[in-house]
């Protein structure tokens, strides 16, 4: 799954809110660590804004899945000791 890290500026009550693209990430975490450092870099921060979006058909597998997707799986059972072979 893609977070798509955008900025948003706001000019005025009558104009709109300009968005644009500013980064890609292929996690939440990596997506979270992105957005947290633009802010803490960004001059105006009344004027621009960051906001993480996953597209709309990636929608359902973060609701279902309930965790980061490309995290490792963990072995949760124990190993006998008879099956080791050290190296």
């Amino acid at each position: 799954m893609k977070y798509q890290i955008l900025k948003r500026s706001t000019f005025g009550s009558n104009t709109p809110d300009s968005m644009y693209h500013v980064r890609t990430a292929k996690t939440l975490k990596r997506a979270i660590e992105y957005k947290v450092h633009l802010e803490a870099l960004e001059d105006d921060k009344e004027r621009h804004t960051y906001e993480i979006h996953i597209s709309i058909q990636d929608a359902f597998k973060y609701v279902t899945a309930g965790h980061e997707i490309d995290e490792p799986l963990v072995l949760t059972d124990e190993v006998k000791d008879d099956k080791i072979v050290n190296f």
